[in-house]
């Protein structure tokens, strides 16, 4: 049986590179949404830089492969909120209240 990756590319920063992650199967994240993203330095927000998408994880591997990406993809862990940028604030997709 085949297994799906829901995935999405986010850009950290206006001049950097775009990273793909992976997201949770329930959530639809829109192009220009501002995220919070699990990274080697944290828990780090970006805007995606595509719609989430799903694909086969034979497909996720050549994709990784293409864009230099390591597999097994970090993830979304939320999207920020308005109230984020001034409080601090993501509503997270856990359910976890910080």
């Amino acid at each position: 049986m085949t297994k799906y990756v829901h995935c999405v590319f986010v850009r950290h920063n206006e001049d950097g590179h775009a990273f793909l992650f992976s997201v949770d199967s329930l959530e639809q994240l829109k192009s220009g949404a501002t995220v919070l993203c699990e990274t080697i330095h944290g828990e780090t927000t970006g805007t995606c830089m595509s719609n989430s998408f799903m694909v086969s994880e034979s497909t996720l591997e050549s994709i990784a492969a293409g864009v230099g990406a390591y597999l097994p993809l970090k993830s979304v862990v939320g999207t920020v909120t308005e109230r984020y940028v001034r409080q601090k604030e993501v509503e997270r997709f856990d359910g976890l209240p910080f």
